[in-house]
Formats: structure tokens, sequence, C-alpha cells
């Protein structure tokens, strides 16, 4: 709670906080996994971890930074992957290109690597080889991306106002206009009325406690606030009920206007509405192409929007 308070009042760096907010959190989850015997999220933590120390370094390094001022061209050449200490390759020569502007989604099974590759997209982890350019630029390259959004499939809410959870993304910003604008545009359900931006969350200061679907819907909102020309959505709708899901899905072209954009999604219906779409199977890029070729190959993507398709008839 400290930590974010002074955060907010611009004691400590982004950075900083993030540093020692990742740490923590990332400790407490492997020992709870442990308890748990789910070795499995361990390894992923472990890479986590391995970031985290990269990060904590680049001090001692010269840094030069890519701003991203405008909506990218994203290129991945021959890209692969592999967790700390292992050989098994997660992703394996992934070759493909996101025009300035489009949307691409990335669909798969669980564990197809999904997740490992939005990550590597926003510079969290680092190729084992391969590259991801952005307008030419080498992203891995000794640099810092500036001008990136994201919103994770760990969303937190923190004990502070409806406000700060949203500023907190941002602060050097303040922008009590889009503020309100998020909070009519990402709808809060049942409890919409009763909240607005002054609105506390959490025990700590006699707040209320959201549900995991507004939790998420406030995530959402925190990652769209930065004036930000690339972002990653994880998963934006899985805590959503199928009220608020529906609203999402067709305010995405809105939702990521005047962006480059990756959604990860298991809903194809959302899929449906991106400019691009990505089919991984166990690390490796299966079809790649927009929503009508992909349908028209009547391959694995085809296979998959039709067994989805019958949860709505």
């Amino acid at each position: 709670g400290y930590s974010i308070y002074l955060l907010l009042n611009q004691k400590i760096s982004i950075a900083s906080f993030g540093t020692v907010f990742a740490t923590s959190g990332t400790l407490i989850f492997i020992i709870e996994n442990i308890f748990d015997n789910d070795f499995s999220v361990i390894r992923d933590a472990g890479a986590e971890l391995n970031a985290l120390e990269v990060l904590m370094n680049e001090t001692k390094k010269q840094k030069y930074e890519i701003k991203i001022t405008e909506p990218p061209e994203i290129e991945v050449k021959n890209l692969c992957f592999s967790y700390p200490d292992s050989e098994m390759e997660v992703l394996h020569n992934l070759n493909f290109v996101i025009p300035k502007g489009k949307t691409l989604a990335i669909v798969g099974e669980n564990g197809s690597g999904k997740t490992t590759l939005s990550k590597l997209l926003l510079g969290l982890y680092e190729p084992s080889k391969g590259h991801i350019m952005i307008d030419g630029k080498n992203t891995f390259d000794n640099c810092f991306l500036q001008g990136v959004s994201s919103l994770s499939q760990n969303f937190i809410t923190y004990n502070a106002s409806l406000k700060e959870n949203i500023e907190i993304s941002d602060t050097q910003k303040k922008d009590d206009k889009k503020i309100d604008n998020l909070l009519d545009y990402i709808t809060m359900n049942e409890k919409k009325k009763a909240i607005n931006k002054n609105t506390m969350l959490g025990p700590e200061f006699n707040g209320i406690a959201l549900s995991k679907g507004q939790e998420q819907s406030l995530a959402l909102a925190r990652s769209l606030y930065p004036d930000s020309y690339f972002i990653c959505l994880d998963e934006p709708t899985s805590a959503l009920d199928p009220e608020a899901e529906a609203f999402i899905i067709s305010a995405m072209k809105k939702i990521v206007e005047n962006k480059t954009a990756v959604v990860i999604t298991h809903r194809l219906a959302m899929a449906k509405k991106a400019d691009l779409i990505l089919f991984l199977k166990n690390g490796k890029m299966v079809e790649f192409g927009d929503f009508e070729t992909l349908m028209e190959n009547r391959g694995g993507f085809y296979n998959l929007f039709q067994s989805q398709s019958k949860w709505y008839v």
C-alpha cells in the first residue's frame, strides 16, 4: 500500500514500483504453488524472475529508447524461445508481420505459447533466437520501449480510489475526462450506478469490493488510459459475464482505434473482429491470415470456430 502512495505522489518511479511489486508477487506466487505441488507455473515464474533480473541490471548498460509515437509495424523474424535452463523450445521459428494500425488475434489451445509470445512482443522476455522489429528497429538491440500498454491475465485492484487505480498506468498524465469516458465505456454492470471515479476500493479504506469481472473491466480501462500506440490484451474478457463480454467484443474496433494491437483470446467471436489471426499449436504457427481466408482454408482454425459456434446455437 505504501509503495502505491509513493508512486502516485511521484516519490518513486514506475520502474522502481514495478521492481518491488513484481519481486514480492512472484516470490509469493512460487511459495504458494510449491505447497500446491503445481510446478508448471513455477517454471513460468522462473522466466518472470529472469526477466526481472535483466531489468535490474539494465542500469549497468548503455541503453537507447524506442519511443513509439504512432501505430507501429511489428515484424517477427525466425523467433524462437526457451525458458531458462531448458532446451525445449516453447515457440519455434515464428515469422509474421502486423501492419501499422492493425489488430492481430492470437488463438490456440492452452499451452500453445500465446501468452509467452505476447511477453516477447512487449519486451518482457528476450528471444532465444530470431528478432522482433518495431518499425525496422530490433527491440532487443539494447533498447527500452516507450509507448506500449498491456492487460495481463494476472490483473489486480489496488486499495485506492477508482481514479487512482486507472491513473497508476500513467502517473504523469491527469485527464479526468478520459477517466470518465473509460468508466462509461467499460461497463461496470450492476454496480455501475453506485460507482464513480472517487469511489474507494478495498477494505483498508472502507472501500467496496468489486467482482472479478468488474476488476477485469477496471484493468482494461487502466491499460487504455495511457496515450500508447501499441497495446497487448491477454484474454481481456475471460472474467466477464456474457452481457459485458458481448459489449466488449462489439466495441473491439473502437477499443483499439489508432493503435497496433495484439489480442489473445479463446473467444473466436472476438478473433473474428481482428484484421489478422495467428493460430498457434505447440509453439508453432499453424495458420496466419484474415478470418475469411482461414475459414476458406478449412484447417485447424475453421474446426475450432465451428465447434465453438455450437455454443451459441
